[in-house]
């Protein structure tokens, strides 16, 4: 359910939503002799410019929401995209206000023309220096806007003007275009897999099956997110698909892999020295209204692919449009989650 932030449009006269346009000033005050307090305070600045230039290319201004009467609509949306279970909608409005209440972020986005609400998302606190990603959403229809985008970099941009530095937040291994825009689009790493992370989920998007997740983590100040902001971030290229690129294991003491095809019988699995490569369905959530037993099928194989590469000290840095997870051995000077 989690997924996925510019000088705006006018600010709101409304007292309850309060314009962002940008993260405001770093707390503390900083002297000239202190470099490492500068670097912060430029990246910070460095990443409120970012939020702006992606909030006036989705064309939308932001707000971050504290009162009831703005959260109302939130929670509306939340539960239009993500839809209602048992328990009710995915995120209560009263919730959505203590969250607020507790010193997290509710963001809004809101068309400049039509001042309607086009996405939002709840960040929370999380232990010191990092921040807690609950849900985001964009209005269906409004997705290839660039909303997702535009919101997670107002969130980098809030979080490094108050000292936050890593933001983390779960996503379902199997949706392609979540991962690709978490590690390739906005420089998220990963390397914790959790098995049934919601149990078992019954919903048009989660399908039956028990709800594993990726733990994205994102360090918000780090070279990938900053490189990210600024476009240079590329998305890994789907690997060749030699006999000897499947059989090449990641090192002399593990064995070549023979079962390397997907649940689909195409190839799934690659390893060439330090890279390893794990494929995914492009559209998992089709396949799961379609096919649900091969749906099933590829969640347990990307599960003991991906959680035991985890375990052997691996690190997925990338996806791609095909489908293709990269993954990496660790070196000294890999961008680690701590």
């Amino acid at each position: 359910m989690k997924k996925c932030g510019d000088t705006l449009a006018a600010r709101p006269r409304s007292e309850s939503a309060h314009q962002s346009t940008g993260p405001g000033e770093p707390q503390g005050a900083h002297s000239p002799e202190a470099p490492e307090a500068l670097a912060t305070e430029e990246i910070a600045s460095g990443a409120a410019r970012v939020s702006q230039t992606a909030l006036l290319a989705a064309g939308v201004r932001a707000a971050e929401v504290h009162e009831m009467a703005q959260l109302h609509p939130i929670s509306d949306l939340f539960a239009e995209v993500w839809g209602r279970n048992d328990e009710g909608v995915p995120m209560p409005t009263e919730v959505l206000r203590s969250i607020a209440h507790a010193g997290g972020l509710i963001s809004a986005v809101y068309d400049v023309d039509s001042a309607a609400l086009l996405g939002a998302a709840v960040l929370g606190r999380d232990e010191p220096g990092s921040s807690y990603g609950y849900i985001a959403a964009a209005r269906p229809g409004a997705g290839d806007r660039g909303i997702g985008y535009a919101l997670k970099q107002h969130q980098r941009a809030w979080c490094l003007a108050r000292g936050i530095t890593r933001m983390r937040w779960t996503f379902d291994p199997l949706v392609s275009r979540n991962a690709r825009f978490n590690l390739s689009k906005l420089g998220a790493v990963v390397d914790h897999y959790e098995l049934a992370f919601y149990g078992q989920m019954s919903d048009a998007i989660n399908g039956s099956d028990p709800a594993d997740r990726l733990v994205a983590d994102w360090r918000l100040d780090g070279p990938r997110a900053i490189a990210a902001g600024q476009g240079a971030l590329s998305q890994p290229t789907t690997p060749a698909t030699s006999t000897a690129a499947v059989s090449t294991p990641a090192n002399e003491s593990e064995p070549a892999d023979s079962d390397a095809a997907g649940p689909d019988g195409g190839l799934a699995f690659l390893r060439s020295g330090a890279e390893a490569w794990c494929r995914v369905p492009t559209d998992i959530v089709e396949l799961r209204r379609t096919d649900p037993a091969q749906a099933s099928a590829w969640r347990l194989q990307v599960r003991e692919r991906l959680s035991g590469a985890f375990a052997d000290g691996w690190l997925a840095d990338g996806a791609n449009r095909d489908g293709w997870y990269h993954l990496t051995r660790p070196t000294p000077d890999r961008e680690e989650p701590k």
